[in-house]
């Protein structure tokens, strides 16, 4: 009898092996698929995450701007002057934004001349030097290096 058990035995302890190793298997699969679902939601958080902040970004973009043309109306106001036509005509160029790099280039070193000359009203040279930064931001923006490399641009 115990001869005749032995293999009814032996096959159900083969039997319960593989169903614990079918199972084992089973519960291998379930973490790596969760595994991979927790990293895909990292890069998702991290995608939304850069989401957000290029929408500050371009916020932050808009009220610079807004103040850039504030501060520059002013000071094209200030620095206009009937003795320097070419330096009016590239300031009225810039203000209606319908001037080339080679002009915003000319009109820098025009500013960058009267920001440090010493004769020249303090005022005047205030004005050449806060327009000399926003001609570089302009050439800036018009060379197209605002918009490579960065993925919300």
């Amino acid at each position: 009898m115990i001869l005749e058990i032995t293999p009814i035995w032996l096959s159900i302890a083969s039997l319960f092996i593989a169903i614990i190793g079918f199972i084992y298997q089973r519960i291998e699969v379930v973490k790596k698929l969760e595994n991979r679902l927790t990293k895909l939601e990292q890069r998702e958080d991290t995608s939304n995450r850069v989401d957000k902040v290029c929408e500050r970004l371009s916020a932050l973009e808009v009220k610079n701007n807004l103040i850039w043309n504030a501060v520059e109306k002013a000071m094209i106001d200030i620095l206009h002057h009937p003795a320097t036509p070419r330096r009016d005509e590239l300031l009225e160029k810039l203000n209606t934004k319908d001037i080339t790099l080679n002009e915003l280039d000319e009109l820098k070193k025009i500013l960058e001349d009267i920001s440090i000359r010493t004769e020249i009203p303090k005022e005047e040279r205030i004005a050449a030097s806060l327009m000399v930064a926003r001609v570089a931001q302009v050439i800036y923006d018009y060379s197209g290096i605002t918009s490579q490399g960065i993925p919300c641009l």
